[in-house]
């Protein structure tokens, strides 16, 4: 059974296995500074869910409500557990759950990204037509080019205005 234990300080029983694998799962650019990421983890739209498989630490889920929508910042699958299915009932039950819900993935460009996204399209994600560029983590990087996927449906123009607003606004507001 797949459970999600929310992580609101440091304290938290998985919160070094959570931040251990956020830091092995995502490039440099993609991961908010140490003081950045626990400055935000009482935020009442945050949620830093460590995922758990029968009570055992199999991944990470940091999300964002913004409105009608769910943002998926970061999802990663422990290592040890890629390629079992562990991934697809995370997400699975997660989108059971969150009706409207946004992620971004790099441009499908190579084995890996094309991997991806084939992944989420199997779980019901679909793409939207958007240039979107994601502000930086850190202050040495670039805005860097993601496509927006989103479950059910594609967004609204209106919609996908909310989330890059929210994004800019309040997901990536004191980053540094």
């Amino acid at each position: 059974m797949i459970c999600f234990s929310r992580i609101t300080a440091p304290i938290h029983p998985f919160f070094a296995d959570a931040f251990d694998l956020y830091a092995q799962s995502f490039p440099i650019h993609e991961q908010r500074l140490s003081k950045s990421q626990q400055n935000i983890l009482s935020h009442p739209q945050y949620h830093c869910n460590a995922v758990l498989e029968d009570n055992t630490f199999c991944g990470i889920l940091f999300s964002w409500e913004i409105g009608s929508l769910t943002y998926i910042e970061h999802f990663a699958v422990s290592p040890s557990l890629r390629g079992q299915g562990t991934g697809s009932r995370i997400l699975g039950e997660f989108l059971k759950t969150h009706p409207l819900t946004v992620l971004e993935i790099d441009p499908p460009q190579d084995d890996i990204s094309i991997r991806r996204e084939k992944f989420y399209q199997r779980l019901g994600l679909v793409s939207n037509d958007v240039s979107h560029y994601h502000p930086p983590y850190r202050p040495q990087t670039a805005p860097h080019k993601l496509v927006v996927m989103s479950y059910p449906r594609t967004l609204s123009s209106a919609e996908y205005q909310m989330f890059f607003d929210y994004l800019q606004n309040t997901i990536m507001y004191q980053v540094y």
